[in-house]
């Protein structure tokens, strides 16, 4: 079984280098796992040859990664939420974000 600590250090690694994660392995498990979750799909963007980069409200990349741990607006100024831009071959460009509020219904 993965512990927290592993979930952690994986998030950590996933991530890279220049930016380290808010999360920590004493943060609550569901968290760790939509974290882990997130650099997944960022490891398959990065194999399908998307460029990755990290980006929250503030200019510049951020120094730490900021992950959501309660649903919100995706355009929150309270915190410095972090996100992924992607960037394909082609030169189209798709954001990735963790802990958004969506409304909807049906059509």
């Amino acid at each position: 079984m993965t512990t927290p600590a592993q979930l952690a250090a994986d998030v950590a690694a996933r991530l890279g280098p220049a930016v380290s994660p808010n999360l920590t392995a004493v943060a609550h498990a569901w968290d760790l796992y939509e974290a882990y979750i997130f650099t997944v799909v960022l490891s398959a963007a990065r194999l399908e040859r998307f460029g990755v980069a990290y980006r929250h409200i503030s200019t510049g990349p951020p120094n730490t990664f900021t992950f959501r741990t309660s649903p919100g607006h995706i355009y929150t100024r309270t915190q410095p939420y972090s996100y992924a831009l992607l960037t394909a071959p082609n030169g189209m460009e798709l954001e990735a974000h963790v802990g958004i509020r969506a409304l909807g219904g049906p059509a």
